[in-house]
């Protein structure tokens, strides 16, 4: 008998929380730079007072030093992060796959995905970000070509003030839901991607196709019967809340901190704050991915009679044993 979803949510949520230790881990990996920042800057506080740090944090070469951490930081933090989001989805993707795969092997295959993911996800910048984002960064600098060409008195005429104020409102508005609407279009994308990548050139134009049929299925009544049948009005309720819950349960200490012990109590709470708040973004972030999957799941099942994919490419490179739930 095949499982309904709220078994296979149940199982996903005791999956995820057997990988608790390991989401703490990636979390860590990815916010150390911040917090190694924090302890550094608190442990020379505490030796040398803040008027000291300042005197030197700005001198030279010391800015440089400071400058160049900050930009190692920068790239380092969006190059894990990214790594990790391919991660989280092959979590979710592997289990469809009945496939058994540990946090080491996860992150193997998040790490070869890398490259085409990248190249992949700038595809879909400039296939669809770009040029409205473009036109949006033109009406928002527009005063100062119009106050370039244009004589002071032309400038300040309130029938031009009325008329930019009036698009420029209209050019927000627009541009947020049409990246709304873009959001809903590409749910799939990520899924579609881990389904169709063998290797090689990247098929980008099969990818598309594939996501335009998904979302022409996900419109219909057919999709939404199948939604509430297979899902269940209160599953797709629990599916964000069960997993948070699962996730943050034994781990609501890490955001809070230890007061009354002076510098090393502030230090301690500024690291449990920005550590504990992105841990909660990756929880978060793991509940709407384990959301919209379902959704590709029955979604895939109407327009090709078949709720999974299983790209062996992805699994060429780990040893994972096949598994039946």
């Amino acid at each position: 008998m095949t499982p309904t979803y709220k078994e296979i949510i149940k199982e996903i949520g005791a999956q995820i929380k057997a990988r608790k230790k390991l989401l703490l881990l990636r979390t860590l990996m990815i916010t150390w730079p911040v917090l190694l920042a924090i302890i550094v800057g608190y442990a020379v506080n505490s030796f040398y007072g803040e008027q000291f740090i300042q005197s030197i944090a700005f001198s030279f070469p010391n800015i440089i030093y400071i400058a160049v951490y900050i930009l190692f930081a920068i790239i380092y933090m969006l190059i894990i992060g990214f790594i990790f989001e391919i991660e989280k989805r092959i979590w979710i993707d592997s289990f469809f796959d009945k496939r058994e795969i540990s946090g080491k092997q996860s992150w193997t295959l998040a790490k070869k995905l890398l490259w085409p993911a990248i190249i992949f996800r700038f595809n879909i910048f400039f296939k669809y970000y770009f040029l409205p984002l473009i036109l949006l960064i033109i009406v928002l600098t527009s005063p100062v070509l119009f106050y370039a060409y244009s004589d002071f008195d032309n400038y300040l005429n309130m029938n031009y003030i009325i008329a930019y104020i009036v698009l420029f409102s209209l050019s927000i508005i627009g541009y947020f839901v049409y990246t709304y609407f873009l959001r809903i279009k590409l749910r799939f994308s990520w899924f579609v991607f881990l389904d169709m990548y063998k290797g090689g050139k990247l098929e980008i134009q099969s990818i598309y196709e594939k996501i335009d049929l998904l979302n022409v299925t996900a419109k219909s009544e057919g999709f939404k019967k199948a939604l509430i049948l297979t899902v269940g009005v209160d599953s797709i309720k629990a599916i964000t809340t069960q997993l948070v819950v699962i996730m943050t349960e034994g781990i609501k200490a890490v955001s809070m901190g230890i007061p009354g012990l002076g510098n090393a109590g502030r230090a301690l709470g500024n690291l449990t704050q920005v550590y504990g708040q992105s841990l909660i973004k990756q929880v978060t972030s793991y509940a709407e991915i384990v959301s919209i999957y379902i959704l590709y799941r029955t979604a895939h099942q109407q327009t090709y009679g078949k709720e999974q994919e299983i790209n062996d490419f992805m699994y060429e490179e780990v040893d994972t044993v096949p598994h039946v739930n």
